[in-house]
């Protein structure tokens, strides 16, 4: 019975480290165009509209009646991924930080970043 087990453990052992991959779980050359996140803010309200994707304006989108860092109220917009998207519907409390993103390859033409060997 031990030695039963013993094996059993020993597959879903070896079968764990096959599925976890020990690499580096999203290669470099996806990575073709990073953003940094800054300005950001925490927002807490309902959900009082939602952006479906069209041809002129390919995105999600989210509009919330939101507290912005918890001290006034006001109507905003941003966009989100499809799978934050799907997980709300109109009325649904929205309640996260979202901030602003910057190109990484923008900030170092424009001389925000900086090489300094």
């Amino acid at each position: 019975m031990t030695r039963d087990l013993f094996n059993s453990l020993f597959v879903v052992f070896i079968t764990l480290i096959g599925v976890s991959g020990f690499g580096n779980p999203v290669p470099v050359s996806f990575i073709e165009h990073p953003y940094i996140p800054y300005d950001c803010a925490y927002l807490e309200g309902n959900i009082t509209w939602k952006h479906y994707p069209t041809s002129e304006a390919p995105f999600y989108g989210l509009q919330v009646n939101a507290t912005v860092d918890n001290e006034s109220t006001h109507q905003v917009q941003f966009l989100v991924s499809e799978f934050t998207f799907n997980l709300f519907d109109e009325g649904d409390v929205y309640a996260g930080r979202t901030c602003k993103m910057a190109a990484i390859h923008d900030m170092i033409q424009n001389g925000t970043i900086i090489f300094l060997e």
